[in-house]
């Protein structure tokens, strides 16, 4: 009997503790803020070539939706180093407002992020958004580092001829064919469309030395090219040694080395 009466007591005063602790932690825990936050740290926004439209959005969201609220915003581009950001004056090619505004009701609100039709194309852009408010629970997401890219947008040079040993019946000897160019708007890279098949297209990028480098790439449906070469500007012709791994009508893969010739003048 003593010993029942000992395990009742026990179990009334762990019933107590576990009471206790249950009010504290309700207590300690309660979000009292509005709960402001970004929902992920991380956002991408790519645009291929051609886009008209180099504009999109970053949601925010609070958990109370009542009256209209409106949140500061701290905008920086950064310069990427390794796995390290630094921030620096938020370029001028992209437009982010100072603000966000919840009206009356609203839970989720929208930060408008727009870009020049000039910005830097070919490479990412990074910008960091954070939100400058103490109306934001303990776990929130109080920054978002958006990654920007914009593909090269092309204009059309012309036809222009090219010397290809691929294009011989050997790949061994030069045969000569009318191929159609196009330009890079901010780079001094060729694409040539439908070079070895139709609906491929192959990039020969110039670097500031001369050299041209193809990077790999498909040539059609089962022909990989890459390469290098160099530019002379005094004739304004490309040549490139390519290395092209084809199938052949077994379906057995075989690698070929060719050189090429582009030329650029009319």
């Amino acid at each position: 009997m003593k010993l029942k009466k000992y395990f009742l007591g026990l179990c009334t005063i762990t019933m107590l503790c576990v009471s206790c602790d249950t009010d504290n932690e309700r207590e300690i825990y309660q979000n009292t803020t509005d709960g402001i936050t970004f929902l992920s740290d991380e956002q991408e926004a790519y645009f291929p070539e051609g886009s008209e439209d180099l504009s999109f959005s970053i949601d925010v969201v609070r958990q109370n939706g009542e009256g209209k609220l409106t949140v500061g915003l701290i905008n920086n581009s950064l310069e990427k180093n390794g796995n390290q950001f630094t921030p620096k004056d938020l370029l001028t090619d992209i437009q982010i407002p100072e603000s966000v505004t919840f009206n009356e009701g609203e839970k989720m609100a929208s930060i408008p992020v727009v870009l020049a039709k000039n910005i830097t194309q070919g490479e990412e852009l990074y910008v960091s958004v954070a939100l400058d408010t103490d109306q934001a629970p303990m776990d929130a997401h109080m920054q978002k580092i958006v990654t920007i890219y914009c593909d090269y947008t092309y204009t059309q040079v012309g036809q222009r001829k090219y010397i290809s040993e691929w294009l011989s019946p050997s790949h061994a000897t030069d045969t000569e064919v009318m191929v159609k160019v196009e330009k890079a708007d901010q780079q001094n890279w060729y694409r040539v469309q439908d070079l070895y098949e139709k609906g491929y297209s192959i990039i020969f990028e110039i670097a500031d030395d001369n050299k041209v480098t193809v990077e790999e790439t498909a040539g059609g449906k089962n022909i990989t090219v890459s390469g290098e070469g160099t530019y002379d500007p005094a004739q304004n012709v490309i040549n490139v040694t390519l290395t092209i791994i084809a199938a052949d009508q077994s379906g057995e893969k075989k690698k070929y080395t060719v050189n090429e010739k582009l030329y650029l003048n009319e």
